[in-house]
């Protein structure tokens, strides 16, 4: 009896262990790095907003790899309410896998855009894997 219950560990533990080194770990799509800041123009705003990713699917054929991420742009202003200013695509192609990415968006603010704290808030999909992640950064308008 103790022969056969000692196997049937046995068993399962060579399962256990046999079934978890076949499993290629998924990656997990990430932001991280994310910066905003804003330059007056005088009569409005130009505003600058990055956020690096990580993390994304790749798609191998024939020696090149492929990625292709999408992401939005809000503006989150000072009363919470939010507004998408910049949509944008990076898709890129190259002999190495990719291991992280820049995604950048510029856009501009008129002078109804008053003083205050502001936000940007990246959405962010990963077009191969079907993930998305969202990210944000304050910066500030205003008399420096």
């Amino acid at each position: 009896m103790k022969n056969l219950l000692a196997a049937t560990f046995f068993c399962l533990f060579v399962f256990m262990l046999a079934s978890g080194c076949g499993k290629k770990e998924e990656n997990q799509l990430q932001a991280f790095s994310v910066e905003a800041f804003a330059y007056d123009l005088g009569d409005g705003w130009d505003v600058n907003a990055i956020a690096r990713v990580k993390g994304f699917g790749q798609q191998e054929s024939n020696g090149t790899f492929a990625m292709n991420v999408t992401f939005a742009v809000e503006l989150v202003n000072p009363a919470g309410e939010k507004k998408t200013v910049f949509n944008g695509e990076q898709k890129q192609q190259g002999k190495e896998k990719f291991s992280d990415q820049a995604l950048e968006a510029q856009f501009e603010l008129d002078s109804a855009y008053a003083a205050g704290k502001y936000k940007v808030l990246f959405t962010i999909k990963d077009e191969i894997s079907n993930q998305q992640v969202t990210a944000e950064k304050e910066f500030e308008l205003g008399d420096d």
